[in-house]
């Protein structure tokens, strides 16, 4: 014998998921925060070692 739940659970919220930056400055910011170089990237010259 099992027991359904799914009746008394209530319904998911829809959320919205899109590839567009959310805000104008977004794309800049993410710029801004990822290294420009390979070898700015911490560790990885213990990686390529």
């Amino acid at each position: 014998m099992s027991t359904q739940t799914d009746d008394f659970a209530p319904a998911p919220t829809r959320r919205v998921l899109s590839a567009a930056p959310a805000s104008p400055n977004e794309e800049a910011v993410e710029r801004a925060l990822r290294p420009k170089l390979l070898d700015d990237y911490v560790g990885q010259v213990k990686i390529r070692e």
